[in-house]
């Protein structure tokens, strides 16, 4: 499978191993042997699952993403699929806010676009975005309840140490564009 993530909210069925889903940051599947994944360097990894293994989702949140209500536009597409609480999901390791500064504006922008939330679960201190509690707000407000967060910050994190694309750039390191796997595949067991 070959795909672009472009820090969107295009969200793909995937039906087969040779489908090209083209730019998008939010896949699909209910087929078993189907690996999705979602490729990360700071921004959030989301994986989705129903409870008894029929369907799964794999979403790339990034501030982009998130401002543009990307699990929103995923659950639109996989409600069909079984009721919220027939779902669950875990939030990957991600930029935290002990270390994502963000411009005053984008906090003003993401205020304006989730009112429904309090400013501190957007921004717990000043210019500091928390991204994996939005999306967290996110899916219970979709009525998924059962979500599991890893506290690990991309960033700050050195047990164990994960890639981020802010340090990387941040202090000049040349470690070339790695980042995060976070997947999810439906498996038949016998």
């Amino acid at each position: 499978m070959n795909w672009k993530q472009i820090h969107g909210k295009t969200c793909v069925e995937l039906n087969s191993q040779n489908h090209q889903p083209g730019e998008a940051d939010a896949f699909f599947t209910t087929s078993l042997g189907m690996p999705l994944r979602s490729s990360t360097a700071d921004c959030v990894p989301i994986l989705f699952a129903t409870r008894d293994g029929s369907a799964i989702a794999a979403v790339h949140a990034g501030w982009r993403g998130t401002a543009q209500k990307i699990t929103r536009s995923l659950w639109q597409k996989i409600s069909i699929l079984a009721p919220a609480a027939d779902w669950v999901a875990v939030l990957g390791p991600s930029i935290r806010p002990c270390c994502y500064e963000v411009s005053s504006d984008l906090v003003e922008e993401f205020a304006a676009t989730f009112p429904e939330y309090n400013r501190s679960d957007i921004t717990p201190q000043t210019r500091m975005l928390d991204l994996a509690r939005i999306n967290l707000l996110e899916l219970k407000a979709l009525g998924i309840k059962d979500v599991e967060v890893m506290p690990h910050c991309t960033y700050c994190s050195t047990n164990p140490e994960f890639f981020s694309y802010r340090r990387r750039t941040k202090l000049g390191l040349n470690e070339g564009k790695l980042c995060q796997w976070s997947t999810i595949m439906r498996a038949e067991f016998n």
